[in-house]
């Protein structure tokens, strides 16, 4: 849920609402990017336009909302957007993922810059001081690449998913140095796809691609190692990607190197198939090295039926995953929530 979800809303009616769909925790975003969003579950609005924010707010209504939940024992994570910040990208375009002709995403900061890292540090402490805050689950601790844009998106060519990731990869000053050879190679690639996009794309050759991840990933451990350092005594759950060459929200460090900080991971199926979500499920270890949260949408577009949101938490039930979560909340109409309280009724204890 997010801070509009506690508008216009009694936190106790909040709280028994989530209680008796079955529920007994929640994360509420407390820096989140920008977003319109329909709501036929708010209190009072119909359209929300989510402000720009350049970092934590923690309005009355939050305070009050984690007083209750605290006085209950209802578990509350603060979900926190790191590298996903279009004000602050608009601000410092230096601090932004860079392409390799020095075009600049402006909603996605990079998170190899020092001043990105301090930015997320400090975001961190101060959702960690805030009463009532059991836990911090810290998306977009990550590269932010080409497809999760902050524009209204056109194109007039098929983009392959091999070109996709090579304009997601970052060539700021910090990243270009770290991988000299990068931002020529894919200058080269891509400017060749473009005679021809409709040929077989040019890929990296192997040691450059292997290269440029594990840069990405010794980016991504030092951010959470200084977050760790920072709040050694809070729990730290991670949105957490399969795949090393994921270039959205969800941070693509392995699981084992979660466990090095002491760090829990959550996969998320947002826009996922069911089958998606089954083969996904079937790579998780049957004993993965840290303790795992899935979540999905449990309203459209994803779930259209209660039989939808039922076998995927069957899924889930039947996975290493020993938590679930559900998104989100305003977001989702009356029918929405009867889908999962029935599909809550019906799970089996774990």
């Amino acid at each position: 849920m997010n801070l509009w979800d506690l508008e216009g809303r009694p936190p106790q009616a909040v709280l028994d609402h989530l209680e008796n769909v079955g529920l007994n925790g929640c994360r509420i975003g407390l820096a989140y990017h920008g977003g319109r969003m329909l709501l036929p579950g708010h209190a009072s609005r119909v359209v929300y336009e989510q402000p720009l924010s350049p970092g934590l707010t923690a309005p009355l209504e939050l305070l009050s909302f984690l007083e209750a939940a605290e006085a209950r024992r209802f578990h509350t994570a603060a979900w926190l957007v790191l590298c996903h910040n279009d004000l602050l990208g608009e601000a410092s375009p230096h601090l932004c993922i860079t392409n390799a002709f020095d075009e600049r995403y402006p909603y996605a900061l990079c998170p190899a810059q020092p001043e990105v890292q301090d930015h997320c540090i400090q975001l961190c402490r101060r959702a960690a001081e805030i009463p009532g805050i059991a836990e911090l689950d810290l998306e977009a601790l990550s590269f932010m690449g080409y497809e999760h844009q902050g524009l209204h998106d056109k194109r007039g060519i098929p983009l392959p998913a091999a070109i996709s990731w090579q304009l997601s990869l970052c060539c700021c000053d910090r990243c270009a140095g770290a991988v000299p050879e990068l931002k020529a190679a894919l200058q080269t690639n891509i400017r060749h796809w473009l005679t021809d996009p409709y040929a077989e794309p040019p890929t990296l050759p192997g040691p450059l691609q292997q290269a440029a991840l594990a840069w990405r990933r010794k980016v991504q451990k030092d951010l959470l190692c200084r977050i760790r350092q920072a709040l050694p005594r809070t729990t730290l759950n991670i949105r957490t990607s399969q795949t090393e060459a994921w270039a959205g929200g969800k941070c693509t460090l392995r699981l084992e190197d979660l466990a090095e900080y002491n760090a829990e991971a959550t996969y998320t199926w947002f826009g996922a198939t069911l089958e998606d979500m089954r083969t996904a499920i079937a790579r998780i270890p049957a004993h993965p090295a840290v303790p795992l949260t899935g979540g999905f949408v449990f309203h459209e577009p994803d779930c259209r039926s209660a039989a939808d949101v039922a076998a995927r938490l069957e899924l889930l039930a039947a996975s290493p995953a020993a938590d679930f979560n559900f998104y989100g909340f305003s977001m989702a109409a009356p029918a929405h929530w009867r889908w999962l309280q029935q599909a809550l009724k019906g799970l089996p204890t774990k």
